[in-house]
């Protein structure tokens, strides 16, 4: 996952990427609420890139920010930040 910090609105603020064909991404914030998930066509060719933006479509606070990808044999885990 990179780039680390991120700055949402100037750049794609997280790629990830490798990923296999069935990986689910999702995004929570500090408190554990889901901020966005990626799933089947999302995560095509492997990679996700998130914007910065929750579900609602407007960009998300400064903070930190954990991603987890799973897949049918594997789960990861990661942080980052957001500033801006």
């Amino acid at each position: 996952a990179h780039p680390v910090p991120c700055r949402p609105g100037q750049h794609v603020c997280l790629t990830i990427d490798s990923l296999a064909a069935d990986g689910r991404v999702a995004i929570y914030n500090r408190g554990g609420s889901l901020i966005r998930s990626f799933v089947g066509d999302e995560v095509a060719g492997g990679k996700v890139e998130w914007t910065g933006q929750g579900k609602n479509g407007r960009y998300v606070a400064p903070g930190v920010y954990y991603y987890v990808v799973r897949t049918s044999s594997k789960k990861e885990r990661g942080k980052f930040l957001v500033i801006r």
